[in-house]
């Protein structure tokens, strides 16, 4: 039997997607606004070159400072109730 069920679905904006989980969303999130900043450039035969975020020397600390930073703003936005 097919039954209909509530559950808590996190959404991320940048991403465009939902999530079940709100560390899932939050990842999401960073991952999204990184590559908005620094966005992917494919391989250049003439050159050699191609460029991906994650390619970066500091990609690590750049995405968990991110995840940090954003887990810290929901987790003000749900105690404050504030409406987004």
């Amino acid at each position: 039997m097919i039954e209909t069920k509530q559950a808590t679905v996190y959404y991320s904006s940048k991403a465009g997607r939902r999530y079940f989980s709100l560390n899932a969303a939050i990842a999401a999130e960073a991952r999204a606004l990184i590559t908005h900043k620094y966005p992917t450039e494919p391989f250049e035969p003439d050159t050699g070159h191609e460029f991906h975020w994650s390619s970066l020397d500091h990609a690590d600390a750049l995405y968990e400072r991110l995840c940090r930073m954003i887990k810290r703003r929901e987790k003000l936005g749900r105690n404050t109730g504030a409406e987004r």
